[in-house]
């Protein structure tokens, strides 16, 4: 029972620092900040054009749907991880909410090179 308790304590406490890094890193993007935003919770939208980075020039063009490998709000499997929806695609990374341990940002390249992610429900490696 205790085991069960701390168990659940700390996949809390993951997911409140998740939560924590995700807030740092949309202090410091360089993206559209509405994007950003609307990205966390698995949606997207143009850039704004009225945030700070779209006023500065600093927003890049968001990537287009075919250039990316795995879709926002699509499920994926991650040996470590467990089954989560990603929520963000950027040209070098992708952001996926983990049912378990919340949200990770995880390199493309590195993602891509060793299969990290498949399909929700697959047993095969995409």
């Amino acid at each position: 029972m205790v085991d069960a308790v701390v168990e659940i304590a700390e996949s809390h406490r993951m997911l409140e620092r998740s939560r924590v890094d995700m807030m740092r890193a949309y202090a410091e993007t360089d993206r559209c900040r509405s994007e950003f935003l609307v990205g966390y919770f698995g949606e997207r939208v143009p850039r704004c054009g009225s945030c700070d980075n779209c006023r500065s020039g600093a927003a890049p063009e968001p990537a287009a749907a075919e250039e990316v490998p795995f879709a926002v709000q699509s499920r994926v499997d991650h040996e470590e991880f467990g089954t989560g929806m990603v929520t963000d695609v950027e040209e070098d990374r992708v952001t996926v909410l983990f049912d378990e341990v919340g949200y990770r940002t995880l390199s493309l390249a590195v993602v891509e090179e060793q299969r990290l992610l498949r399909p929700a429900g697959r047993g095969d490696v995409a």
